[in-house]
């Protein structure tokens, strides 16, 4: 967990030194902070229902562990999402 904060501060601080330089409206990427347990604010946890809904509706084709970790792979990363909540 240590590690983790270490490198959060770090990216702060290079985050901080980059949109100095720009404009609100002219930066590239916008980092937002969500609630730790607020899965109603968090748009991921949208993408990890969504796996896991295709897995349960697919459950015949898991037939190991790694196949099944495949198959939410293939789902997640081969997938556009319109996630609504970060334009809440």
């Amino acid at each position: 967990m240590g590690q983790v904060i270490i490198n959060m501060e770090k990216c702060e601080i290079i985050w901080a030194r980059l949109i100095k330089r720009r404009e609100k409206s002219e930066w590239l990427i916008i980092c937002e902070l969500f609630a730790p347990n607020a899965p109603e604010q968090n748009p991921v946890q949208d993408i990890w229902l969504q796996g896991k809904i295709f897995l349960k509706k697919h459950w015949y084709l898991c037939r190991s562990f790694p196949l099944i970790k495949k198959l939410f792979m293939l789902v997640t990363h081969c997938q556009i999402f319109n996630l609504e909540k970060l334009n809440m």
